[in-house]
């Protein structure tokens, strides 16, 4: 049984920092779009001011760093720090720390405005969670790089940590499987007709699917029935490389497919992200082995033990840019290499010929022969940039004191794999605790469950149900229409920026919509009743922003929110648009 859940619960330390990477590099996208809308949903002026937030959106569990400030520049210094914690996080320094740190400030970020979230939001925030309990700076980090003990070999990882994650991503599946209980996904096999006519999400190539039915419905058999089989498969021992690798080429042809065809933000790319912690370690290993070429393996570089900055940079090469186990060595190790280091005033990379390279050039043939930066090599070797590269190597070279000061802060130590005994209890409890949270979020189960048990899921950022398109995708989509009228009388759409009013369906609906973000604002105040309250405070953000750029008469006075509906109809049968009034607002009283 050990041996058992080692293999199918453990994870291999080079699957973790990808995973850690890719999370990074997701997060940095993420906080960059947050910025392009950032006077909208977290400022005050915007549209959730903060008094609103408290009042309506945030559980008395939660709290959010975000609401110390209502002004556009504290919220932009918060970002910015998110943004420098990301960074650490993708390059993997003080990872334990930086981890924590990120996902304090995610859950934050999140609570601060939960009208824009979506099921990549939960997937993000819960991987943060999950991940404070890994070892996710053991390869390919700067904490591996500057790690002065012993380097551990052995890249399978086992812990409660990854029994976790792994159960959590499980989790997301099955119970998106559970939650699709409608005779669409899984009698009929229409949901991808009904999900390619959600005009707000569908692109042009996810209607052309409309035009192949049959292929349509086989695409919803194998979509439904891969989320639940798929999670059992990836468990069982037996043929574990083959059914390993099956699986998360079927979840990553699923995901890209949602990338391709329907605009869902970042889910598709976070969830393929998840999957990547399934890759076994044979595969890594063959990796390795086809990688280690003949002069990658016999490359020796030898740098100057005196020197600090030198050591790092040797250090940072092999961590990012060869091969782990690159020979480095120190020059003083062989006295005629020491001679010539100090002659030349230059590291030297020796190939598997036993040439020797120096400088500028010696830093393009460690490029060339990167499996990951190799063709950086090639400009490099053009006469100017050569040139002009070796006049900043000469540099660097004269002023090594200099730089190993800079590099002072990065601190040789000893990296640590162990996770105490009590952050393994609180794992299991929050296992126990998120399995609880998916069979509570069953129609008709979670009203047996005391409200009070749902409090500390919003606390620690657990909080999930895994209902995108669930029961069934939404039947009733359309396109909006803000007619408003100036003091002067002239009417404009506000929707459109103040172009000509048409009723008239647009070419391409989703275009409409800045990004995802707005999409979920909009169909979360004007589809879900719990959120229709808050058409007041769009109005009121509506005449704040264009008041603000207009006066006298050119002023907005009155305007309406509608919604044309289009119900998709079964049978390819064709939709009667339906004008529906959302909302009806008065930026001021006119004097008479």
């Amino acid at each position: 049984m050990r041996n058992y859940l080692r293999r199918t619960f453990g994870i291999d330390l080079r699957s973790l920092a990808l995973f850690r990477i890719c999370v990074g590099i997701i997060l940095l996208i993420d906080i960059c779009v947050r910025f392009s809308d950032l006077t909208v949903h977290y400022v005050d002026s915007g549209v959730l001011p903060r008094d609103v937030a408290t009042k309506e959106t945030l559980s008395i569990w939660v709290s959010s760093l975000h609401l110390i400030t209502g002004s556009a520049i504290g919220q932009s210094i918060l970002l910015i720090i998110n943004m420098f914690l990301a960074f650490l996080f993708l390059i993997g320094y003080k990872t334990r720390i930086v981890t924590v740190l990120c996902w304090i400030f995610i859950v934050s970020l999140q609570a601060r405005n939960v009208l824009i979230l979506s099921g990549a939001d939960d997937t993000l925030r819960l991987s943060l969670f999950f991940c404070m309990f890994l070892p996710l700076g053991a390869r390919y980090s700067v904490d591996s790089m500057m790690n002065s003990g012993k380097y551990i070999t052995n890249n399978q990882y086992f812990s409660m940590g990854t029994v976790a994650i792994l159960i959590q991503i499980s989790m997301i599946y099955v119970f998106s499987f559970i939650l699709r209980d409608s005779p669409i996904w899984k009698e009929e096999y229409t949901a991808l007709y009904y999900m390619f006519n959600i005009d707000f999400f569908s692109n042009d190539l996810g209607r052309l699917f409309l035009n192949y039915p049959p292929l349509l419905t086989a695409l919803t058999f194998i979509f439904v029935w891969v989320e639940l089989i798929g999670p059992i498969i990836v468990h069982i021992p037996w043929f574990y490389v083959p059914m390993r690798l099956l699986v998360i080429g079927i979840f990553f042809s699923m995901h890209i497919g949602i990338a391709t065809t329907m605009g869902l933000g970042f889910f598709p790319f976070i969830s393929m992200a998840t999957w990547l912690l399934f890759l076994p370690s044979p595969v890594w290993d063959y990796i390795t082995k086809k990688l280690q070429t003949l002069s990658r393996k016999e490359m020796i570089i030898y740098y100057d033990r005196g020197c600090d900055f030198c050591r790092k940079a040797c250090a940072f090469l092999t961590t990012f840019v060869l091969l782990p186990g690159t020979k480095i060595i120190a020059a003083d190790t062989d006295p005629k290499i020491l001679k010539i280091l100090e002659s030349k005033n230059s590291w030297i990379v020796i190939d598997n010929l036993q040439k020797k390279r120096f400088g500028f050039n010696a830093l393009t043939y460690v490029m060339q022969k990167s499996p990951i930066f190799w063709f950086i090599s090639y400009p490099m070797k053009l006469s100017f940039i050569a040139n002009f590269g070796e006049k900043i190597y000469q540099y660097v070279a004269t002023n090594r004191p200099m730089f190993s000061k800079i590099l002072s802060p990065l601190r040789w130590n000893e990296l640590s794999f162990s996770f105490p005994r009590w952050q393994q209890i609180i794992l299991l409890v929050a296992v126990l605790y998120i399995v609880f949270l998916n069979i509570s979020s069953i129609p008709g189960v979670r009203e047996k469950f005391p409200k009070d048990l749902y409090g500390p899921s919003y606390m620690l950022g657990l909080y999930q149900t895994w209902n995108l398109f669930a029961p069934y995708p939404i039947v009733g989509d359309g396109w909006f229409v803000m007619p408003g009228k100036l003091v002067n009388g002239k009417e404009v759409d506000l929707w459109r920026n103040a172009e000509e009013v048409t009723w008239d369906k647009p070419d391409e609906v989703r275009h409409d919509f800045k990004n995802n973000r707005w999409v979920k604002y909009m169909v979360n105040i004007s589809l879900n009743r719990k959120w229709k309250g808050h058409l007041l405070y769009y109005g009121r953000y509506l005449c704040r922003q264009w008041n603000a750029k207009h006066t006298g008469d050119d002023r907005l006075h009155t305007f309406s929110i509608n919604y044309i509906m289009e119900k998709t109809l079964p049978d390819f049968k064709p939709p009667v648009p339906q004008k529906i009034n959302l909302w009806n607002h008065e930026c001021f009283k006119l004097k008479k």
